[in-house]
């Protein structure tokens, strides 16, 4: 069996076809001319490579400024809140119970 090289990109787009198609391994490598050993090794890189991979993306916030206040809206009063800083969560449950 001749040696293709891949690119890791062209191995996990092959992992994932192999795992949607629902064919053994040994069926599947044998249709994509693949050796079996080679490619179980590289699918466990792969799975290895799932488990290291963080699913957080790191996002800088700006903060708002004290000039431009947060407006919020109620709508069971018609009213409107001024808020320069982001309240905590429980106040705000507090306040709309109030307001209800």
């Amino acid at each position: 069996m001749k040696r293709i090289r891949r690119t890791p990109t062209q191995w996990n787009t092959l992992i994932k076809t192999f795992e949607a198609s629902g064919l053994k391994a040994i069926d599947f490598c044998q249709q994509h001319n693949i050796d079996a050993k080679y490619f179980s090794k590289k699918k466990g890189e792969y799975k290895s490579n799932l488990n290291k991979t963080n699913s957080f993306v790191k996002v800088k916030v700006n903060n708002p400024s004290t000039h431009t206040p947060l407006l919020m809206s109620l709508n069971n009063k018609s009213c409107i809140l001024n808020f320069y800083k982001l309240p905590n969560i429980e106040y705000l449950s507090d306040l709309m119970k109030s307001v209800s």
